[in-house]
């Protein structure tokens, strides 16, 4: 059994223009910032490809980041090293097209704001 869906880096072959999620801003940031913010390196974007279709099912984004050692509680600097700043990355960006090709039925809300791309979809749909 081949996996439904394919995680590639966001390139300007695929096509952005048909993906639609429920939230506005989302489907725009994919098609008109998405790209702009690799090029200038804030941030790194994969898609979800059908397999199929060859569409873009869902996307995310991840940025790098730190955060300063004296900001976190003694209870997570424990096991760190005693460095100024502690690496991070940031998850910014996640959405899945809702159109019914793209929609896994055993999911009710596929996409909410601070959820976005679950895990659990993303396991099953990938395989």
């Amino acid at each position: 059994m081949s996996a439904r869906f394919r995680i590639e880096a966001l390139a300007p072959a695929h096509d952005r223009a048909e993906f639609a999620c429920r939230y506005e801003a989302l489907d725009k940031y994919l098609r008109e910032q998405a790209s702009q913010d690799v090029r200038r390196r804030t941030s790194a974007c994969y898609v979800a490809i059908d397999t199929q279709s060859g569409a873009i099912a869902g996307y995310y984004t991840l940025a790098a980041g730190s955060v300063p050692l004296t900001d976190l509680s003694e209870t997570m600097t424990k096991k760190l090293p005693r460095f100024p700043l502690v690496p991070l990355h940031i998850t910014q960006q996640q959405s899945i097209d809702l159109r019914p090709a793209h929609r896994d039925p055993r999911e009710e809300e596929l996409n909410t704001p601070n959820q976005g791309l679950r895990c659990r979809w993303l396991d099953t749909a990938l395989g």
